[in-house]
């Protein structure tokens, strides 16, 4: 009886090669629990391909969200807005970065 095998290496390699001249630029941080975190993940991302008017739009919803929820639950330990404004600070820094 013959026995059949199977052909390993780079011939039979099943993922795709990334295209030529494809950068990828990793991010510091990971974003996996909350849909605020989605939404900090979307954020760095467009503050990273530059479409800042998104990144406005994404910072806004999030703002938005944080006021709603400070109300709903007052002066509740995790709420804090220090990301908020670290995210604003970046977006700032980059419109000036693109005017100049």
């Amino acid at each position: 009886m013959r026995t059949y095998g199977l052909r390993v290496g780079a011939a039979a390699n099943p993922h795709e090669a990334p295209p030529p001249g494809a950068r990828i630029i990793p991010s510091g941080r990971t974003y996996r629990r909350r849909l605020d975190d989605a939404m900090v993940a979307v954020f760095d991302r467009a503050c990273r391909t530059n479409n800042l008017d998104a990144a406005a739009d994404v910072l806004e919803v999030l703002i938005t969200w944080h006021r709603r929820r400070s109300t709903k639950y007052g002066r509740e330990r995790r709420i804090n807005d220090d990301h908020l404004k670290s995210m604003l600070a970046e977006l700032k820094r980059l419109t000036i970065l693109r005017t100049v």
